[in-house]
């Protein structure tokens, strides 16, 4: 277990900076973007114009702290832990299926109740099979290169199907 959590392996990474940049604008253009849209909604409705502004600014910050996290989080431990994610995800879609825990927003039932926040499974459900997707397409063996094998490709389309199957049921429902 001391090998998945060498700090050196976590300090030795490069931080991209065009990365951050790009992120940087495009989340400073959405909250612009959020705070002059609903400004007058905001008053009307609440009272305070800047009520979805400072909703979404919170937001964001959770997101900035949990992309901390992610970053020092080594990359072996992601691949190692992708398919948990994945099932995870599933389970997730299929909880909301669940009556008395999925919410029912604008007829269709697709959030799950967090206390103050709602999550919504199929955006979770996306990220996760990227992650399990990432995990296949880095898997390569000497003799092949950057030929992936078969059976991996498989089990992602596999599972992936099964994500896309489950997300189509729902929204049926």
């Amino acid at each position: 277990m001391n090998t998945l959590v060498n700090r050196s392996s976590v300090t030795s990474q490069n931080l991209d900076l065009w990365l951050v940049i790009v992120v940087a604008i495009l989340c400073s253009i959405g909250f612009l973007a959020i705070a002059s849209a609903s400004i007058d909604y905001a008053e009307s409705r609440y009272g305070w114009r800047w009520y979805h502004a400072s909703k979404h600014a919170a937001y964001l910050l959770i997101a900035i702290i949990g992309a901390c996290v992610a970053y020092r989080v080594p990359t072996k431990l992601w691949n190692l832990s992708s398919w948990i994610w994945l099932l995870l995800a599933v389970a997730l879609l299929l909880l909301v299926l669940v009556p008395g825990v999925g919410r029912e927003v604008n007829g269709a039932q697709r959030w799950i109740p967090l206390g103050p926040i709602n999550l919504q499974p199929s955006e979770t459900g996306v990220t996760m099979a990227v992650l399990a997707a990432q995990k296949v397409a880095a898997q390569k063996t000497a003799s092949q290169g950057l030929i992936l094998r078969v059976h991996d490709v498989l089990e992602t389309v596999q599972a992936l199907t099964i994500w896309q199957s489950v997300n189509k049921f729902k929204e049926e429902s």
